[in-house]
């Protein structure tokens, strides 16, 4: 039996999106657009990208990451990025 609280401390982590996903069709469907959903989070000392995948370029992750003070060279967990620009050395 435990005597104390055995469950997770509370998190503080920032959920950030940084650009808003999107399905467009076409005129053709060899011209709809797709995009992902991408954000960030952040948690101490902790940074990391969730789902980048296809958008339009890459100053579409890369501006409001560096907005909110942020850069490629702070993402803490090069593991869960896919993007080469964001890959850290």
């Amino acid at each position: 039996m435990t005597t104390g609280n055995d469950g997770p401390e509370a998190s503080l982590a920032e959920v950030h999106l940084l650009f808003h996903g999107y399905a467009n069709e076409g005129d053709a469907p060899e011209v709809g657009r797709i995009a992902s959903t991408v954000a960030f989070v952040r948690e101490g000392d902790v940074r990391v990208i969730i789902e980048p995948g296809m958008v339009p370029d890459p100053a579409s992750m890369l501006e409001p990451l560096l907005a909110l003070g942020e850069s490629p060279a702070t993402i803490t967990d090069p593991r869960k990025i896919s993007p080469p620009w964001l890959a850290t050395p």
